[in-house]
């Protein structure tokens, strides 16, 4: 389990902390230090939190029921995210793909009186809207586009976090790919070739 970690405001973008009414919102957050494989597990009962990826990249993931994992969202810095992994015993979890800091936000004491809150709910509105689009998104990824298609998007997409003129860093290893688009690791490994020999893309490491 991840180690809370300082807290750094300046890098947050969501500020949910300000809706903390019954406690100071110092109180109310916990910054993680993850490293690649560290997880932040769901909550031991009922709770209303949510967590803001700071920095690095991190995977949502679910374990089917014969025990394979299936990542259904990959998120980077700027990201919030909440509901499912909120709950006892749910089967999704948090996961680091690289150094990561997330932090968290606890605001189970002000439920009830966050439910008559139009600012908060606003901010609900944004980012239940943001993670829809994602979702519809992915979806049509795996339903609509090969695995050549599908493994170029997830390419762009990260080139596309990278500064002008910097190489693109994909902290993703085959299997994290193939969980997350739905391909098996040696497709990945063959599809990395295809497009290595087309010269599409360069890679700068194997």
């Amino acid at each position: 389990m991840a180690k809370p970690a300082p807290t750094d405001c300046s890098a947050c973008v969501s500020k949910l902390c300000r809706f903390a009414r019954s406690q100071a919102p110092q109180r109310a957050q916990r910054v993680y230090e993850l490293v690649r494989g560290e997880r932040i597990a769901t909550c031991d009962g009922p709770c209303f939190k949510f967590w803001t990826v700071l920095g690095g990249t991190a995977a949502i993931c679910y374990t089917l029921s014969d025990g394979r994992r299936q990542i259904s969202a990959i998120e980077r810095a700027g990201s919030t995210l909440g509901g499912p992994m909120a709950r006892a015993e749910s089967p999704i979890w948090l996961e680091a793909v690289e150094p990561t800091r997330v932090c968290e936000i606890d605001l189970s004491a002000d439920l009830a009186a966050l439910r008559d809150e139009p600012a908060f709910m606003d901010v609900m509105f944004e980012v239940v809207h943001a993670r829809l689009e994602s979702a519809t998104r992915h979806l049509t990824t795996l339903g609509r586009l090969d695995s050549t298609e599908r493994v170029m998007l997830l390419l762009a997409e990260t080139a596309a976090y990278a500064p002008d003129g910097a190489p693109a860093q994909l902290p993703l290893s085959r299997e994290d790919i193939g969980d997350y688009l739905g391909l098996k690791a040696e497709t990945v490994s063959r599809v990395f070739t295809k497009l290595k020999r087309s010269g599409l893309f360069r890679f700068l490491s194997p």
